[in-house]
């Protein structure tokens, strides 16, 4: 699989630290992290979450519903052949969505804990 960025480029442009920017560039998107997820709401699965990140495509990732709803029980880095740590990577993208200011909770989030 060729790699469309490299560590260095997601460490600047994106703010993630080593361990996330490993995981998005080692990534060999074979679906297994998607398969274990228990997310109540995992679309994208946890795969296409990464190849959002492959793709550059970091805006949408901060977008996406399995951001906010991973649980973090880390059966997801269980189920990598990789041992990559894509709980890590979730995590690194939801400091990044808070430090973001276009990018807010998603509503449905928000209604959870605001009566």
């Amino acid at each position: 699989m060729s790699r469309y960025i490299d560590i260095t480029d997601l460490k600047e442009m994106f703010f993630l630290d080593t361990a996330a920017a490993k995981t998005a560039v080692s990534c060999e998107q074979c679906g297994k992290c998607g398969s274990v997820c228990i997310a109540p709401f995992k679309k994208p699965n946890p795969t296409s979450l990464i190849r959002l990140v492959q793709l550059g495509q970091v805006a949408e990732a901060l977008q996406s519903p399995l951001l906010w709803s991973c649980i973090g029980c880390e059966q997801c880095n269980m189920a990598c052949p990789n041992r990559l740590n894509v709980a890590h990577l979730v995590r690194s993208l939801r400091r990044l969505s808070a430090r973001e200011r276009d990018v807010c909770f998603p509503k449905y989030i928000f209604d959870l804990f605001v009566e």
